[in-house]
């Protein structure tokens, strides 16, 4: 029997009626087995529908003596999180990825913003996992499914720190650069950001294609780069590259 790994943003309250219908379906099916965490938002939300509905052969997984939240008498699959690791997140991350290796389909309730929930997906893409993803910002299925698509949402909702967007590159072969002060160089002298007048290490964006202004409390305080540097980036020294022209190794 395949198994079904339901996760989403803690930020949800109210679970999507297209998700119910997909909870539906698989209830009068009864081909598959329901994965679940024991987070509030969507996990609680989906524990409850599953007790309303009937749909008992759900298995909540948890990293405590108890599950945060227990709808009905649903089996628990305790996990034991390594001695090592003692941050919060890190630990509820354990849980997370047996689900996903536990798992055949990986389906995700999104706002579009939460890191734990693009983690998920990009870890069930990473492991050919089927996956499926709801966004409740838009209140509609995700149609193109692929690490740069939900890479680019993601990073489009939350703006990437310039070491983010060094990560990025890396990660695609880029290594032009070997820090993020020979990053913020070249972005300056290619006329994407500015020095900020307020401090020298401060920047301001010259371009909103590719960068947003950040602010905290009102004051602004540096730059958020967009998906979009990353693509142009990679495709420019994709190019240049391809020449025999070769920059510093990074790392």
């Amino acid at each position: 029997m395949d198994s079904v790994f339901f996760s989403g943003s803690i930020s949800i309250k109210t679970l999507p009626e297209r998700v119910k219908q997909s909870l539906d379906i698989i209830k009068n099916e009864g081909k598959y087995r329901i994965l679940v965490g024991d987070a509030n938002g969507v996990d609680a939300l989906i524990q409850k529908y599953c007790a309303k509905i009937g749909l008992t052969n759900v298995t909540i997984y948890t990293i405590g003596d108890t599950p945060r939240n227990q709808e009905a008498h649903f089996k628990v699959e305790y996990v034991k999180v390594p001695e090592g690791i003692r941050n919060g997140r890190q630990r509820q991350t354990v849980k997370d990825e047996k689900m996903t290796f536990d798992s055949n389909i990986s389906y995700v309730i999104w706002d579009e913003q939460s890191q734990g929930s693009f983690t998920n997906i990009i870890r069930a893409l990473k492991n050919d996992k089927k996956v499926r993803v709801f966004s409740s910002k838009n209140n509609s299925p995700l149609n193109n499914i692929d690490i740069d698509s939900i890479s680019k949402i993601y990073f489009n909702s939350n703006g990437l720190a310039a070491k983010d967007l060094l990560d990025e590159l890396f990660k695609k072969g880029i290594k032009e650069f070997n820090n993020v002060r020979q990053l913020n160089s070249y972005l300056v002298d290619n006329k994407y950001i500015e020095k900020s007048d307020l401090s020298p290490n401060t920047y301001k964006t010259l371009d909103t294609t590719f960068a947003t202004d950040a602010f905290y409390r009102g004051k602004h305080n540096g730059v958020k780069f967009r998906f979009e540097l990353v693509q142009v980036l990679v495709n420019k020294f994709q190019l240049k590259n391809k020449t025999g022209s070769y920059g510093d190794m990074r790392g």
